[in-house]
C-alpha cells in the first residue's frame, strides 16, 4: 500500500515538471527529425531508426517511450521523413504520427540551408477509472477520456561540415481539454547548435547545446560532450538543467549505428524510488555519406 501510494504521488509531482517535455531523448543528435522537420534527409542518405527509453525502473508503470523514424533524401533537393511516437505512463498512453518535408537551399559548397513542415496526428488516451473507490460520488478527474489532435509544425536547420544550428516548433497550436485536464500537447521552442573540432587525426571532439522553452515551465538545456574516434564510436557525457546527469556511447558500423544512454538524477532517490533511465538507439542507413570534417593536417 505504501509503495503504491508512493508511486500515485510521484506521478502527480513528476507530471508538473516533466510532462509537457514528453521528448527528454538521450540521442536527440540522432533523431533531430522528431523535434525539427528540416532534419528529413539532411545527411543524403535513407535511414531507418529505432529508440526505446525505460524510465525510472524501479517504478511500476513508470514512463516508457519508443520511437521508429524513416528518412530520406530525394530528388530536387527534397527530403522526406516518417516517424511514430508512443509514450505510456501510469494511466496515460500518447501515440503521434508525423510527417516531416524538407528543402535544401545551397548556401555555399559546404553549407547548406533547410526549411521543414512538419505534420501531426495525437491519439491520446486516459483511464484513471481504476483509482477510484466504490462510493457513489463521481470524480471528474478520475473520468476516461480520449482525444484526437491534429497539428503542425515548422523548422530551419544550418549546416555545414563544421558546425551547425537548428530552430524549430513542431507543434504550432495547443490542445486543452478544460480546467481539469490539460493535454500533453504544448508549443514548445527548440534551438540547438554544435560544433566538431578535430583534434588529431583520430579524434573528433562535438560539444552541442540543446535549449527547449515553453510557457510557464521552466527551459530546460542539454549540454553535451562527445568525443568520435575515427568515426567509429562517439562517448560522452549530457547534463541536463532539470538535475540529471547523461552518459552515452554511440558504435557505428557498416551502416549500422548502435548506443546506449544511462540518465540519472543528482537526487536520484525519492521515497526509496531508483529514478535511472535507460535508452536504447539502433540506426540504419542505405547509402550513407561521410558527413564528418576532415581530421587536422
Amino acid at each position: 500500500m505504501k509503495n503504491y501510494i508512493l508511486t500515485v504521488f510521484f506521478f502527480v509531482f513528476s507530471s508538473a515538471l516533466y510532462s509537457q517535455y514528453n521528448k527528454n531523448l538521450v540521442f536527440f543528435d540522432s533523431q533531430m527529425n522528431i523535434i525539427n522537420p528540416a532534419y528529413a534527409g539532411y545527411q543524403g542518405d535513407t535511414s531507418f531508426s529505432l529508440i526505446s527509453r525505460n524510465q525510472w525502473l524501479s517504478v511500476d508503470d513508470a514512463p516508457k517511450n519508443s520511437i521508429f523514424s524513416f528518412s530520406s533524401a530525394r530528388e530536387n533537393n527534397v527530403g522526406l521523413g516518417a516517424s511514430i511516437f508512443s509514450k505510456n505512463t501510469f494511466v496515460d498512453k500518447l501515440n503521434e504520427f508525423n510527417i516531416d518535408f524538407s528543402y535544401k537551399l545551397k548556401l555555399s559548397e559546404k553549407t547548406n540551408l533547410f526549411f521543414g513542415l512538419k505534420g501531426v496526428l495525437e491519439f491520446f488516451k486516459s483511464d484513471p477509472s481504476f483509482l477510484s473507490n466504490d462510493t457513489n460520488y463521481n470524480d471528474p478527474a478520475l473520468s476516461s477520456i480520449s482525444i484526437f489532435s491534429p497539428n503542425f509544425g515548422l523548422g530551419f536547420l544550418l549546416n555545414s561540415e563544421k558546425y551547425w544550428f537548428s530552430l524549430s516548433l513542431p507543434k504550432l497550436f495547443q490542445t486543452e481539454i478544460n480546467n481539469i485536464y490539460s493535454f500533453d500537447s504544448s508549443v514548445i521552442t527548440y534551438i540547438g547548435t554544435g560544433i566538431k573540432i578535430p583534434l588529431n587525426d583520430s579524434l573528433v571532439m562535438k560539444p552541442t547545446i540543446l535549449y527547449r522553452d515553453m510557457k510557464d515551465l521552466k527551459s530546460i538545456f542539454d549540454l553535451s560532450y562527445l568525443i568520435n574516434f575515427k568515426n567509429i564510436i562517439d562517448f560522452g557525457v549530457t547534463y541536463r538543467t532539470n538535475g540529471s546527469l547523461i552518459f552515452l556511447t554511440k558504435l557505428s558500423v557498416k551502416g549500422f549505428d548502435f548506443g546506449y544512454g544511462f540518465e540519472t538524477f543528482r537526487n536520484n532517490s525519492i521515497g526509496g524510488l531508483n529514478l535511472n533511465t535507460h535508452e536504447f538507439f539502433i540506426n540504419f542507413s542505405l547509402n550513407k555519406k561521410n558527413t564528418e570534417i576532415e581530421p587536422a593536417e
